[in-house]
Formats: C-alpha cells, structure tokens, sequence
C-alpha cells in the first residue's frame, strides 16, 4: 500500500479460523463490515467509487463478490451513502472461469504500468514464476492485451455494475 501511496487500509480479517475461509462466513456477517462494521466502510468513507474483484473460482473472492454486490443494492441516498461508480476488476485467473469476465470500462494506465508490477511485486505470496498466470510478466502482458483493446499501451479493464454522472 505504501508503494501506491494509498493512505487507509484495514484487514478485516487477520485471525487462522476466517483469514482464508471468507466463505464460510454468513454473508450476512460480511455486509455488515463492509455496509458498517470496519474503519473503511461504506458508511465511514461514502466513496463516489468503489472496485472489488470480480467473480472467479477463488472461493474468498467470490464471497466478496457477493458480498460487496449486496452491500451495494440500490437504495435510497436518503437511508445511506449511495456509491456512484461500482467496478469489478479485472484479474489474470480470470482466464480460468465459471462466469466470464466481459470488460465495459476501461482506464488508461500506460503512465503507471511499472508502478502496477512494482506494486505487484510486493505481493510475494502472490507471484508465481512464468508461465504461470500469477506471474509478473503475465500480469504485464494482460495490462497490454487490455490496452490494445482500447488501441493503448495499457490498460486496466472492469465491469462496470452502476455509473451514475
């Protein structure tokens, strides 16, 4: 987070027993923190954008995809923050999916594509050596397929659930 400068984060879960098992929990438990129940909440931040990962065979992102997407039904701004921009981005195992990922928003990253792989090179637990998906170069050859989808250098391609101007 420090490498991409983002100024607030919370790990909602950190203990053995839910750390890896997202998806055993009751849903219901897991709108709550997103909805209200953690520091960076929907009802504490009321952010005009909000990006979650989409829909994979990753059973813990998959109960976040579903999570989130409940946390954000349509309501009354009245009754609670309304979020104006929800996106689902993009990963490289989504090339190994039961629900397939139709890019419709895309965002120019051609200045920032180094800065995405030395952020993703952080993330040890994640990369693999190549070939594998997981790995640095492919997460760059992704960023430039999807670039090239949109006649750009790079780029970083979601789903657009709700846009709201």
């Amino acid at each position: 987070m420090r490498t991409l400068g983002v100024d607030g984060t919370d790990v909602l879960f950190t203990d053995e027993q839910t750390h890896m098992r997202v998806d055993v929990l009751p849903r219901r438990d897991l709108v709550a923190k997103i909805e209200r129940d953690s520091p960076i909440s929907l009802d504490r931040l009321q952010p005009d954008v909000l990006l979650f990962p989409a829909i994979s065979y990753n059973q813990d992102h998959e109960a976040v995809y579903k999570a989130i997407y409940a946390a954000c039904r349509p309501h009354l701004p009245v009754d609670k923050p309304f979020t104006r921009l929800i996106l689902s981005y993009d990963q490289p195992q989504l090339t190994w999916n039961h629900t397939p990922f139709h890019p419709n928003f895309y965002i120019d990253i051609s200045d920032f594509l180094e800065l995405k792989l030395k952020a993703y090179r952080c993330h040890q637990s994640q990369i693999r050596p190549e070939p594998h998906h997981a790995s640095v170069e492919n997460v760059e050859r992704l960023a430039r397929l999807r670039g090239s989808e949109v006649s750009l250098p790079a780029a970083e391609a979601f789903e657009c659930h709700r846009f709201l101007i």
